[in-house]
């Protein structure tokens, strides 16, 4: 058997080193290019109202529902639209229109609830409709713009691509209005 050393193993014509760098050059960009797409964040878009377009990191998102009834619960803040029985468990649904712009609308045929865990809640949000998923770098967001018509601006991390408002889930299922407390 023949012995295998380091330097059997480098190239020997011109053919193979060319080969070689070929395939070197071909990993290195592979590598780049899965550095790039490592600190992208991967969002559900989707639409409140007619032409506002909102993002929610998958990272929060266990499913997305179409066609649920949402029953009505009485006694409870304008900002829960009701409840959903998934699977033997009951699950909140959060009108965003009203926790953002302060007032509810009728939602359409189109409907879509969002069901999102966070820090251990599971919760749905009701939408107008999903429109797809995208991705974006932390560092590319735009900063919010501020408006009349969105109550709480810390609700936003930013804006993608100038007409995709990223939601910052943390904060807005973390606010003490959502808790109940004083």
């Amino acid at each position: 058997m023949e012995k295998i050393t380091a330097s059997s193993l480098m190239p020997k014509t011109q053919n193979e080193l060319q080969v070689l760098n070929q395939r070197a050059e071909h990993y290195s960009i592979k590598q780049e290019e899965e550095k790039i797409h490592e600190h992208e964040t991967t969002y559900v878009r989707f639409r409140l109202g007619e032409n506002e377009h909102y993002g929610i990191p998958y990272k929060y998102i266990r499913e997305v529902m179409n066609n649920v009834v949402v029953t009505s619960v009485p006694c409870v803040p304008d900002y829960i639209a009701g409840v959903i029985n998934r699977r033997s468990v009951l699950i909140t649904i959060l009108d965003l229109n009203v926790l953002i712009y302060g007032y509810s609308h009728e939602h359409g045929e189109n409907a879509s609830i969002i069901i999102l865990v966070v820090n251990g809640m599971t919760i749905g949000i009701l939408t107008d409709g999903i429109e797809g998923s995208h991705a974006y770098h932390e560092d590319s967001l735009s900063p919010p713009i501020p408006s009349e018509h969105i109550k709480k601006m810390d609700y936003v991390l930013g804006l993608h691509n100038g007409n995709t408002t990223i939601m910052n889930m943390d904060l807005i299922l973390s606010d003490i209005e959502l808790k109940g407390q004083p």
